[in-house]
């Protein structure tokens, strides 16, 4: 996994609003802008404040606009998605806990959201994380995970809220397995021009997927919050 976690380029100390251009290791190109986005300051605390593997600031927020990553034989451009992308990214927070739990948090419509140094993309486990999150975006629209939740039964009572977790983990982790084939059938060529290869972004996968199972597991030991047929 340190593979992973080589740094591509050299990262500036400090950001501020405005147009930036990287070149690294293997021929990388990543450019993108930086806008002020403090004014989603409420909506960026109410994702975060109850993660308890998070700490930091909330400020500054930024939103990430016109990026593209290029490599000799990939060439990626936020605008040319099938379906709009925004980017809100929270340098100053951070995750306590492996940089395949949740780091990266896919909420909402088209909407993918940042912490930590992940908004620079300057290591390739940032990117399988970026393109990771953003096969969410491109195999189900918003009304898809809808249409999926409504099926998962739940009952509110005097005695509390019950549901169906196993089937509601079943969906979870299909999502998740088809955002890592997505990522992966798109992203071939980029980390081969990284010299990473196809071993060890199946095994980046194989332990993002555990990661899921993992937490889903500890659901299922709780009997008084399963819904029974």
């Amino acid at each position: 996994m340190e593979r992973l976690k080589e740094r591509l380029f050299d990262i500036p100390k400090e950001l501020s609003p405005g147009s930036y251009e990287f070149e690294g290791k293997y021929g990388i190109k990543i450019s993108f802008d930086l806008v002020d986005s403090d004014s989603s300051f409420d909506r960026c605390y109410a994702i975060y404040c109850d993660v308890d593997c998070v700490e930091g600031s909330y400020h500054p927020i930024y939103s990430i606009t016109n990026l593209k990553i290029q490599t000799k034989n990939f060439s990626y451009n936020i605008k040319d998605h099938s379906r709009s992308t925004t980017l809100t990214w929270l340098p100053n927070l951070r995750s306590t806990e492996s940089e395949l739990s949740h780091s990266f948090v896919n909420v909402g419509p088209r909407h993918i959201y940042l912490i930590d140094e992940d908004g620079l993309f300057s290591r390739p486990i940032d990117l399988l994380g970026y393109f990771h999150e953003l096969g969410h975006v491109e195999t189900r629209s918003p009304d898809q995970l809808n249409a999926e939740y409504r099926t998962v039964k739940t009952n509110i009572s005097s005695k509390g809220v019950k549901t169906e977790p196993v089937k509601k983990a079943a969906y979870r982790l299909q999502q998740e397995y088809d955002a890592n084939e997505w990522m992966l059938s798109n992203t071939c060529r980029l980390f081969e021009d990284l010299d990473i290869s196809s071993e060890l972004t199946e095994y980046y996968v194989y332990l993002q997927q555990k990661s899921y199972h993992d937490s889903n597991r500890k659901r299922f030991f709780n009997p008084d919050s399963v819904l029974r047929a």
